[in-house]
């Protein structure tokens, strides 16, 4: 049974399976590592954080990804999916549109 978030904007959000820990280190997306965009977007999330007051740890745990992933996205280091986009703002309370704004892109 999927977990269903409660409405974010107009739409529903369906979020899929929790992240299932496997003990690995993400590895960078080699193709868009730092790329200008990637960077803007962790800077963006990691500025939303802070003025939320929510440890990286924090932000984590409530988006259902682990705290490395957490830490590369921020870092300009992945490319994270629309999924992961869509929990790590639903675990901040804002709008995606917000964190895309927030980031200039």
């Amino acid at each position: 049974m999927r977990k269903t978030a409660s409405k974010c904007a107009v739409y529903s959000v369906v979020m899929p399976p929790s992240y299932v820990d496997d003990g690995a280190m993400p590895t960078p997306s080699p193709a868009y590592a730092f790329d200008p965009a990637s960077v803007a977007l962790g800077n963006a999330i990691h500025r939303a954080r802070k003025a939320f007051g929510i440890s990286q740890e924090e932000l984590a745990h409530r988006a259902e990804i682990d705290r490395s992933h957490m830490g590369s996205i921020e870092g300009g280091k992945q490319n994270p999916t629309l999924i992961v986009l869509v929990r790590i703002a639903y675990a901040m309370d804002i709008a995606l549109v917000d964190l895309f704004d927030l980031a200039g892109i």
